[in-house]
């Protein structure tokens, strides 16, 4: 049964009515139990308490309004546990007062028999030790078990008074079934640790009772009788920190009357600064509470040296005394002298010192916080405490390392909420103020940075300040990269950087050097080559590679020389950029610019290294790091890769994940987007699409001042007119093309352009011509290395039909043969094909039976695979393509049952594979069996192609150049030596021998070039 000792006082409530010791027998509230309604049940805290059995006593500590007390009173009323309250005040500091109001409350908690509590005698030998002891023995002997005795407010008496002293002794004669709860704003006394070391104390500390988001969502619904939305819990979290007292507050205005609707985070915080003014700062003498708003205006690791360096010689001993008596300041464990203050009782202090101190006092108090904050190079919360105290002029004077910091790391908008508060008179009057406004909105409104940082330039000219001149010039370069548009922009204001700079030679080598050097290669990769001074930049900017520049800047500089190695031609530098990325740390500051450069060399080497490979790094670090060059750029380059070996379906994913950093960009990249789409439409067969998307990317890509995609974008209209068919157009936007390379000289370029002029005049059957400029291109090509080297627009399947051409036309063979191979091409339509192109696997049946892998013929050590070459002449005999496998098996293993049969087949299919090295050699899909001819070749299938493409042919050359191929081909009959055992091969024998009299024929009867091919031998 639940019972609380109640004493009653008089209706005057004063002491020295009715008894002793001035009670009777009303309700006095110094010893009654609070009363308990409405509260959340707190479990985890209540199994904590159950945890604590085995010990006497539980001490309670934390900062005024924890929730201590209540916490106490109502796990005693959920336990059923009777209770013992006393509430200690200052009067308690006398022993004899003490006893004799506790008196009372034993006498309550006896068990119905009237107990005589001996009276308070002081023994000037033991003090009161002796006396407590055997008091509380009286007590406890006299009471009901169980019961809890609990002492609240411990903390008004102070650590020495004799109520310490008296407790300490009771503790000692706590029997089972009775437990102790000392409830106290500060931890035990000295005199209390050997219980505490001894396990029969146990110590339960602010960090404990603080509101976990669970509990703060509990006390709000029961609180409302509905549950909070999951942002006001979290608004509420923030807001008090856990502080039980801060959320009853808060809950408190909301309630009275904040509109439903309004937005959490403007809580009102005035009744919560309400409590701290009653119910701690007042309480407080005038000094205590200057050193308290000092304290915080220090961050929390500092707080001691810059209350020592503010003259507070006492700090962390006043600080350590504040945090003893948890006074909203508390001691972060493992972290050695700091302290923190409760965020709420922070921000109270902040807001107090206008009040509090005069306003030459509040002034003074700010600079000297800033200057010690600046003086431990603690610039960004010096700089936000200037924000925040107004304090303009050092602001100003202080800005630039932050600033340097944030635009370092990209941090445009952080620097814009810094500068925000800035009043306009104050941005005219401090140019410093002004140039970094204006930088501040280099991403958000690059124009209005652009108009704001050219003010300050002005400024700074007319004060004679050099330095703001060097990083107004410098920020105006970064504006005008942000901004894209017309890149030649960039020229005056290099030649003024060469000025500021005289000739470079005065950069210094610190951050804001990096970062000048940083803006001045990327405007010489953006910009025509047409600066004086843009090789002198570059070279100045390669210092940035080197393995002690910080790694986010290596990482950058890396990321600009590898595109500008790209618009270059210069693709033999990829690999050395790659090494260079390898030197870099994986994490920390650099980390995601290293991400995302190595997406791009990747990409890069994709495209002009390694054309067949698609890029394997995703650009994941393209979404945060704002301060690496065009947006969306690696997408691009990894979607031309992919759509150089015709992968459509890869190309299109990539452009889908660059589109939504171009829309709206008036940059490189919106050229190179739409271009690369021209492919894409171009690839799907719709040539109308590419021409629109052609249209797209020339549309304004002059403006831009920058030559590498005003090449580009041409080369892919040119490409997309020949397609179409539209001749003049083609060669007029080649010829624009070709004109500019010029000023670029990238070799790459120009040996797209030589490849587009023969390919093109393929296209309209001008062969002779063609055949010229051929040669000329493959020559280029071997030349300069280009075996390898991939395109920016010309596609796969165009350089395969001059691949074809040139072997044809007996041009660089090896340098061909090496570019087929490397890049894996296939071979053009199957009218084109040649005997010269190099295949993995050929078979000659003319004349001859020779199996050749690569440059070598198949050779076997002991006896020839006989059924494996039989299913090979079978599957050539019946015409190579789709043939049902239920035909091989008739014919080749009459003898056998279906599933024998079936199973024969596939055996000797797969030995056949095995032999001729490859698993794509030969299809076998849907129940047929088939050559691949990209990877086979048969001189035989070749050969009645080439005769029906001359049957065809309208053109008296072209067909004399057909004849000519088709009668140099036939060496002789079909498989000879097999008419006896492979008489399934008739069929095709004598269709070839048919074929080659046609031709022979045809060539005689015209007289072409072709008939002195005809021997009439080779008929069988």
């Amino acid at each position: 049964m639940f019972r609380v000792v109640t004493v009653a006082v008089s209706d005057s409530g004063e002491r020295g009515v009715g008894c002793a010791c001035g009670l009777n027998a009303g309700g006095f509230a110094k010893i009654s139990a609070p009363v308990v309604t409405g509260a959340l049940k707190r479990a985890r805290l209540f199994r904590l308490l159950e945890s604590l059995r085995s010990s006497r006593a539980v001490w309670i500590s934390a900062s005024p309004g924890a929730g201590k007390t209540t916490l106490v009173s109502h796990y005693l009323e959920q336990k059923k546990i009777p209770s013992l309250w006393y509430q200690v005040d200052k009067g308690d500091n006398d022993p004899a007062a003490f006893f004799c109001y506790f008196t009372v409350a034993a006498k309550r908690a006896a068990l119905g028999e009237k107990i005589e509590f001996p009276p308070f005698v002081p023994d000037p030998d033991s003090g009161v030790h002796i006396f407590s002891q055997r008091f509380f023995e009286l007590v406890f002997a006299s009471a009901a078990r169980p019961l809890a005795l609990v002492f609240d407010n411990v903390d008004e008496v102070g650590e020495n008074s004799p109520l310490m002293d008296i407790l300490a002794a009771g503790l000692a004669s706590v029997p089972g079934g009775f437990k102790v709860f000392i409830i106290s704003r500060g931890g035990p006394p000295a005199r209390f640790m050997r219980l505490v070391a001894n396990r029969e104390m146990a110590v339960v500390g602010g960090p404990d009772l603080r509101l976990l988001p669970e509990e703060i969502e509990g006390i709000v619904r029961l609180r409302r009788g509905r549950a909070p939305a999951a942002e006001e819990v979290e608004d509420l979290a923030r807001l008090t920190d856990g502080w039980a007292a801060g959320l009853a507050l808060a809950l408190e205005w909301d309630d009275a009357g904040r509109d439903p609707g309004e937005n959490p985070a403007r809580r009102s915080l005035e009744p919560i600064y309400g409590y701290f003014a009653a119910e701690i700062f007042g309480k407080l003498d005038e000094e205590t509470q200057r050193f308290l708003i000092y304290s915080a205006a220090f961050p929390a690791d500092a707080m001691e040296e810059g209350l020592a360096a503010s003259g507070f010689p006492g700090a962390g001993r006043i600080l350590a005394s504040l945090a003893k008596k948890n006074c909203f300041v508390f001691r972060k464990v493992g972290d050695g002298k700091v302290y923190e203050f409760h965020p709420l009782f922070r921000k109270f202090l902040t807001e107090s010192a206008g009040a509090t101190l005069d306003p030459e006092a509040a002034r003074r108090y700010r600079e000297r916080v800033a200057e010690f904050l600046i003086s431990q190079g603690r610039w960004e919360e010096a700089a936000a405490l200037c924000v925040k105290t107004r304090l303009w002029d050092q602001l100003a004077s202080m800005l630039t390392l932050p600033g340097d910091l944030y635009i370092a790391q990209g941090r445009y908008g952080d620097l814009g909420n810094l500068t925000a508060p800035i009043p306009r008179e104050e941005l005219e009057r401090l140019p410093w103020l002004m140039h970094w406004k204006g930088m501040s909105l280099t991403l958000a409104d690059p124009e209005a940075g652009f108009a704001m940082l050219g003010a300050a330039l002005n400024r700074f000219i007319e004060a004679g300040d050099a330095n703001g001149r060097l990083y107004s010039v410098v920020g105006i370069i970064e504006n005008i990269h942000h901004q894209g548009g017309g890149y030649h922009r960039f020229g005056p204001w290099l030649a003024e950087l060469e000025k500021l700079t005289h000739n470079g030679r005065a950069i210094r080598e610190n951050r804001f050097g990096a970062r000048l050097r940083l803006a001045a290669l990327r405007a010489c990769v953006l910009a025509r080559p047409v600066f004086p001074s843009s090789g002198d930049w570059i070279e100045r900017a390669e210092c940035l590679l080197d393995i002690g520049v910080d790694p986010k800047v290596r990482a950058e500089a890396i990321y600009c020389f590898s595109l500008l190695a790209g618009i270059r031609g210069d693709t033999s530098r990829l690999d050395y950029y790659a090494g260079l990325l390898d030197t870099l740390p994986h994490g920390g500051e650099g980390g995601a610019a290293r991400k995302q450069c190595k997406a791009l060399l990747d990409a890069l080497c994709a495209l002009f290294s390694k054309p067949t490979a698609a890029p394997e790094q995703r650009v994941e670090a393209e979404d945060g790091d704002v301060n690496l060059p065009w947006s969306g750029m690696t997408w691009l380059v990894a979607a031309n890769a992919a759509l150089t070996g015709e992968n459509l379906a890869l190309a299109e994913e990539y452009l889908r994940l660059a589109q939504p950093r171009v829309n709206g960009r008036r940059d490189i990249s919106s050229s190179f987007y739409h271009a690369i789409k021209a492919g894409v439409s171009l690839l799907k067969g719709d040539s109308a699409a590419a021409q629109a998307e052609c249209d797209e990317a020339l549309r304004g890509v002059d403006d831009l001042f920058s030559t590498y995609p005003a090449i580009q974008a041409r080369l892919a209209c040119a490409c997309v007119a020949t397609v179409r068919g539209e001749r003049r157009r083609a060669v007029k936007l080649m010829s624009q093309a070709a004109r500019l390379n010029r000023e670029l000289n990238n070799p790459v370029c120009a040996w797209e352009f030589k490849l587009w002029s023969a390919w093109s005049l393929l296209e309209i059957g001008k062969s002779e011509l063609a055949a010229r400029k051929v040669r000329d291109a493959m020559a280029y090509g071997n030349k300069r290395g280009f075996a390898e080297q991939a395109l920016f627009f010309f596609r796969d399947r165009w350089l395969s039909r001059l691949c074809a051409y040139a072997l044809e036309c007996g041009v660089e063979r090896e340098f061909v043969a090496r570019m087929i191979q490397s890049r894996k091409l296939s071979p053009p339509e199957k009218n084109a094909a040649d005997a010269a192109w190099p295949m993995p696997v050929r078979v000659f049946t003319l004349g001859r039976f020779v199996i050749q892998k690569g440059d070598a013929p198949l050779r076997f050590a002991g006896k020839s695979p006989k059924r494996p070459l039989e299913l090979l002449k079978a599957i050539i005999a019946l015409g190579g393509a789709n043939i049902p496998a239920h035909r091989l098996m008739d014919m080749l293993w009459p003898e056998s049952d279906g599933d024998m049969a079936y199973k024969t087949l596939t055996v000797n299919l797969a030995r056949l594979r095995k032999l001729l090295g490859t698993e794509s050699a030969l299809i076998f899909s849907g129940g047929a069996v088939g050559i691949n001819e990209s990877v086979m070749w048969v001189d035989s299938l070749d050969f009645m192609r080439r005769v029906e493409a001359a049957r065809k042919s309208g053109s008296a050359d072209a067909r004399d150049s057909l004849l000519n191929g088709v009668l140099a081909m036939y060496g002789g009959s079909f498989l000879p030596g097999d008419e006896d055992t492979l008489p399934w091969a008739d069929t095709l024998r004598g269709k070839l021998a048919k074929a080659y009299e046609w031709a022979a024929a045809e060539a005689q009867k015209n007289g072409s070039t072709a008939s002195s091919q005809v021997n009439r031998s080779r008929i069988a």
